[in-house]
């Protein structure tokens, strides 16, 4: 089993835009909604002199975001059919452990 640590704080948005053209998603008016409400606004930081300015983001899946399990299934199915189609088996050998390729509901 592989842990995806800090799942939704690594997911690269470039990426994931490009997984959902490639599955021909992208252009669906509910994916767009999604990618809008997660994508766009910034982020502000509070830090013991206050609020700090604004900025964004290219990474990351917004804690709380309704559409965050969805979008993150997305990726990690990408990356289950590319590690499906690559590999000759659906076993990968990690720090010289072999594993089966598995998902569990809770990392969806």
């Amino acid at each position: 089993m592989v842990d995806v640590d800090k799942a939704y704080d690594s997911v690269c948005h470039d990426h994931l835009l490009e997984l959902c053209t490639h599955m021909g998603i992208a252009d669906c008016a509910l994916f767009r909604l999604m990618w809008q409400a997660t994508t766009t606004g910034g982020i502000h930081v509070t830090g013991s002199q206050g609020l700090a300015p604004q900025f964004s983001t290219s990474r990351g899946i917004k804690q709380g975001c309704p559409f965050a399990p969805i979008l993150f299934g997305l990726l990690m199915s990408g990356l289950e059919r590319y590690l499906l189609d690559t590999c000759s088996t659906s076993t990968l050998t990690i720090a010289n452990v072999a594993r089966a390729l598995v998902n569990y509901a809770d990392d969806l």
